[in-house]
């Protein structure tokens, strides 16, 4: 008999769903150094042109740079645009 985990793994794997949706993980991309787009982030904690702070839905996420600005904000999807120096991930 199965343990739930791992029923839920088996059914991940057998329809190839992704990761990201099965488990509701974050999904972070860099794009460049010029701009990293956060897809199930829960809120924004601080704002400035040099640090970023996300609440993830697992941990906490910090982007660290310059001229740092977010000319996207959805409630599914975060756009952080500038010198992308560092990304910090925190927690799980």
């Amino acid at each position: 008999m199965l343990k739930i985990g791992e029923w839920k793994e088996r059914l991940v794997n057998d329809i190839q769903l992704p990761c990201d949706l099965a488990y509701s993980d974050s999904m972070v991309l860099l794009k460049g150094g010029r701009e990293v787009v956060i897809e199930n982030y829960k809120s924004l904690l601080t704002l400035n042109e040099q640090e970023i702070g996300i609440r993830l839905k697992k941990g906490r996420l910090t982007v660290c740079g310059e001229g740092l600005h977010i000319p996207v904000y959805t409630s599914e999807e975060m756009r952080i645009s500038g010198t992308i120096c560092r990304i910090i991930i925190e927690g799980r």
